[in-house]
């Protein structure tokens, strides 16, 4: 696992596979105590390779994340406009 041999954890991963996806990306955490914020922070200097890109991305690839937030239902009582 990539996280393990850069001794980082997931979120540090993840924090520096967004900011690898270019300047105009900004990656946030959900809300969390303060006294949390600065441990998945800490290693933002953390610079993935090209390889390290791409293997996370076939790992985890986009068609198979992307759609709504919510199932059609939950959709259907958000929508405001009705």
């Amino acid at each position: 696992m990539i996280a393990a041999s850069r001794s980082i954890t997931p979120v540090q991963l993840a924090i520096a596979w967004v900011l690898a996806k270019g300047p105009s990306l900004i990656p946030w955490s959900a809300p969390a105590p303060v006294r949390r914020l600065p441990k998945p922070w800490a290693l933002c200097d953390v610079k993935l390779t090209a390889e390290e890109i791409a293997e996370l991305e076939a790992a985890v690839p986009a068609e198979a994340v992307a759609g709504t937030r919510y199932d059609p239902m939950q959709m259907k009582q958000l929508d405001s406009e009705k």
